[in-house]
């Protein structure tokens, strides 16, 4: 199939494989710099807290939370949770490691207030550079599709000051298909091929004088 598209293109605008394989390059460079500009601009965390999620029954899914103290000059020692009022409701705690205190405050549209669940250190907490599991939590979903991403904070204990705050991330995140990035790759090649063609077209006509009738 690809080389059948690679032969229909340099047939429909009479290029070389030398051309083609020019304005290849040309977008590998540009998806390169596309992707490392959108990567920089990202803001850096230092905290990361990633989340299993999977459907129970019905409209209620559970959230496998793990933490990881990236680069905190101090140990987590509380963080939170948060999830929109307008699409959770029925916040349950599952189980958490034994020397955390979980909580969990639900949603009040009256107030408003989004519900939240929130997990105090016992002990040392966690330090930096370390990591910590099995923070799990139920929750129904009033949203159409899968439910995602949420706020979190992490909390200094004494003094409340916020330390950190982020959006949580699914552990695995969805990679595009070969074939998806393959017709995206084809679109954009074909559309510069195409504006090429009628440059290259527009650049014959100039300088033609109209025979007198």
């Amino acid at each position: 199939v690809i080389d059948g598209r690679y032969i229909a293109c340099k047939n429909l605008f009479r290029l070389n494989e030398g051309d083609i394989m020019r304005w290849c390059g040309v977008l590998k460079n540009w998806i390169a710099f596309a992707f490392f500009g959108v990567m920089t601009a990202l803001p850096s965390q230092a905290t990361t807290v990633r989340y299993d999620l999977s459907l129970v029954v019905g409209n209620t899914w559970q959230y496998d939370f793990s933490v990881a103290n990236d680069s905190l000059a101090t140990a987590i020692d509380e963080f939170t949770i948060y999830f929109d009022r307008a699409l959770f409701s029925n916040l349950q705690l599952v189980s958490a490691p034994a020397d955390w205190d979980p909580l969990a405050i639900q949603p009040d549209l009256g107030l408003p207030q989004d519900g939240y669940f929130d997990w105090l250190a016992m002990s040392s907490g966690i330090a930096p550079g370390r990591s910590a599991g099995s923070f799990q939590v139920r929750v129904d979903f009033g949203g159409n599709s899968t439910p995602g991403a949420s706020l979190f904070e992490v909390v200094d204990p004494t003094t409340f000051d916020t330390l950190d705050r982020g959006f949580t991330t699914p552990t695995v995140t969805a990679v595009p298909e070969p074939s998806s990035m393959v017709l995206l790759t084809s679109g954009l090649l074909l559309a510069m091929l195409r504006g090429r063609s009628r440059s290259v077209r527009k650049g014959k006509g100039k300088g033609k004088v109209k025979a007198p009738v």
